[in-house]
């Protein structure tokens, strides 16, 4: 099949892109199982492999599912996907990105999505070894981890971009062990009065649903 003949059957389908999934491709799989035409977008291809505990896959690896695999920085306004986002994810990334470099990846985000999509942002507010202390040691974890904002801060700078439907917080259950593989998260509901959001100090990770 030509790549036109490709592209013009899949243009009636609704489009997924994940932002900076690195190797997890946990979520285009479960919207490539519903009908989606998946698009990931990362930085460079060797982010793909980052991290990737099983070795390093080929990049047709990537191609059996997703539709279109795009590199380049998303805070560049001048690059864009050839199929923007119906539906959209953007995990465990924002905590990566320099504060100045904030709003331009968040602009970045929607110029990629048409109007009115909808959109999932995690953000893992720990040091990732299950601790906080990259806030108090900030000179050992920023080389990977380039910002200290908490849910508050990241509540105010995501309303700028998006309109927030949703948002929860995540929390350790209290039980686990520090080291236990089987560690898992418990939501809080965000509230819908902003005057009420605080700070928690040991939020885990915070998700909010949003739209364009």
């Amino acid at each position: 099949m030509s790549q036109v003949s490709y592209m013009r059957n899949n243009m009636n389908k609704p489009v997924f892109i994940d932002f900076g999934c690195g190797p997890n491709m946990s979520y285009s799989i479960k919207y490539k199982l519903n009908g989606y035409y998946i698009v990931i977008i990362e930085k460079s291809e060797e982010y793909l492999y980052e991290n990737l505990d099983m070795g390093r896959p080929d990049i047709e690896w990537f191609k059996m599912i997703a539709d279109e695999i795009s590199f380049f920085d998303i805070t560049d306004s001048s690059k864009s996907v050839m199929n923007k986002a119906d539906v959209w994810n953007c995990s465990s990334v924002l905590e990566h990105v320099d504060p100045h470099d904030i709003d331009p990846f968040l602009t970045g985000l929607k110029n990629n999505c048409k109007d009115k999509s909808k959109g999932l942002i995690h953000i893992d507010l720990t040091d990732h070894f299950g601790g906080f202390k990259h806030r108090t040691t900030p000179e050992e974890y920023n080389h990977f981890i380039k910002n200290f904002y908490q849910e508050k801060e990241w509540y105010e700078i995501i309303e700028k971009h998006f309109t927030i439907k949703a948002w929860h917080k995540l929390f350790w259950y209290e039980d686990s062990p520090d080291n236990s593989p089987d560690k898992k998260y418990y939501h809080i509901l965000g509230t819908k009065n902003k005057d009420m959001i605080v700070n928690s100090e040991n939020c885990m990770a915070v998700d909010f649903t949003v739209y364009t």
